[in-house]
């Protein structure tokens, strides 16, 4: 690499060590666009551009951690992959479809990829992607996907919940809600359809009357859905 590219690159970092993000970035993707990029050069300019773009969206204390980091996470244990993901997942995807391509094909933490999985769905990402879960394949087109907060059966669901609990077991309410969530969540890259919200919200109620030990409360709202039907 020649003196001029060596340059090119002391100025972004510079830029980036003084915290001028857009600028450098400016440069990043002017030198990306130019007729002739070589190789080694090109590959360092990428690696800048993801850097940059993350520093960029990361505004949780004011500190920055290299995207490479991040990415590192991901093939770490449980709690390093979903706090790769959901950070990640605050981001744009586009810049890193092969990482989370390569990420969901080894069966990851199903909690973490779940963050990823709503992401995806979120951006409408184009590309195709396999989940392997529990040593099931899953191949599908992210804007396929319909985000957890679509879900016409979650919706249905959750519109039961209040029905049924709002008035009477508001703390019951509040724990079905949570189960809710992670139940749909956990479902993706499959999504519940509408007139499933039904069967979904008895099996939450039953699952979280069973953690409280309050079947009672179960058996009315079955019993009152019964004589309705």
């Amino acid at each position: 690499m020649n003196s001029f590219y060596d340059e090119v690159l002391e100025e972004i970092e510079s830029l980036m060590k003084d915290k001028k993000y857009h600028e450098a970035l400016g440069i990043v993707e002017r030198e990306l666009k130019m007729p002739y990029v070589p190789r080694d050069f090109e590959k360092k300019l990428l690696g800048y551009k993801r850097d940059i773009k993350f520093y960029i969206n990361d505004k949780k204390d004011g500190t920055s951690i290299s995207i490479d980091n991040v990415l590192n996470k991901l093939k770490g244990k449980a709690e390093s992959q979903l706090a790769a993901c959901v950070a990640l997942s605050k981001m744009n995807l586009r810049d890193f479809i092969d990482e989370v391509q390569d990420y969901l094909s080894k069966d990851p933490y199903p909690e973490a990829s779940a963050y990823l999985l709503e992401a995806i769905a979120e951006q409408g990402l184009p590309d195709e992607f396999t989940l392997v879960r529990d040593g099931v394949e899953y191949n599908f087109y992210g804007d396929s996907l319909t985000p957890v907060s679509e879900s016409k059966g979650y919706l249905e669901a959750r519109e039961l919940l209040f029905q049924w609990l709002e008035n009477n077991h508001p703390d019951m309410l509040e724990m079905c809600k949570v189960v809710l969530a992670h139940k749909v969540y956990m479902f993706l890259p499959l999504s519940y359809d509408e007139g499933e919200g039904y069967t979904l919200a008895l099996d939450v109620l039953q699952e979280v009357s069973s953690l409280i030990d309050d079947n009672e409360t179960y058996n009315e709202i079955v019993d009152k859905n019964n004589k309705l039907n």
